[in-house]
């Protein structure tokens, strides 16, 4: 079932556009690649993050069971390569497999399967579902409780960044609130700012996530 429809993908790429969480993002991640070119993009979505790490030098690929994901991610950025597949049986391997809020490591089966997709370095971007200043980490505590209990050895670090929504109008905030809460079974609580300009409406966005980095050959 496709997730991503013309709405959503509407309001993201506008987002992606608009700020730079994909550049600052990757900022964050490049040191866990240190040593490794060649990686794999497991649910990459739109393909802003795997555009932006071809757009540094390193050879990936982006994968994505979503069709219309998969279809806008080919369209916008030709220079990439991008496939429609079952990121959980992906039958290949890259030195790093990167997963950016996807999926979720809550059992040894689901961490299993994303290991699979790399040799060296599986590194994992934990979403927290909510603004910076609530954040409890109880996503990223989670994913902490599972590793221990594997024994896996991992490194991680948590940070934040704006990907703020920009709205044209009222009805596009209704929209918007709709296609990205209430359909997901949400409660919408992201804080609004209003201006001037062809974006009068800001949906602020102040996203918590913890970053993992798991290296596989110490992994049991």
């Amino acid at each position: 079932m496709s997730w991503w429809n013309a709405s959503r993908v509407m309001f993201y790429s506008r987002a992606a556009e608009h700020c730079d969480f994909h550049r600052r993002l990757c900022d964050m991640l490049v040191p866990f690649f240190e040593g490794y070119d060649d990686i794999v993009e497991l649910g990459c979505g739109l393909g802003y993050m795997t555009e932006e790490l071809c757009r540094r030098g390193y050879v990936v690929r982006g994968y994505d069971e979503d069709r219309t994901a998969v279809d806008f991610a080919t369209g916008r950025f030709p220079r990439c390569t991008f496939a429609r597949k079952d990121c959980y049986r992906l039958g290949e391997e890259a030195d790093v497999a990167l997963a950016v809020f996807f999926g979720r490591i809550g059992q040894d089966d689901s961490l299993d399967a994303l290991l699979s997709a790399c040799r060296r370095r599986l590194v994992y971007v934990c979403n927290e579902h909510c603004q910076w200043d609530r954040c409890t980490w109880k996503a990223t505590s989670r994913v902490r409780d599972v590793l221990d209990a594997r024994g896996v050895a991992y490194a991680c670090t948590t940070g934040h960044l704006r990907f703020d929504q920009l709205l044209e109008d009222e009805a596009e905030l209704d929209a918007f609130i709709r296609e990205n809460y209430e359909s997901r079974g949400r409660t919408f609580d992201l804080d609004i700012e209003r201006c001037s300009g062809q974006y009068p409406i800001r949906v602020v966005n102040d996203k918590s996530f913890g970053i993992f980095a798991i290296d596989k050959e110490e992994t049991r």
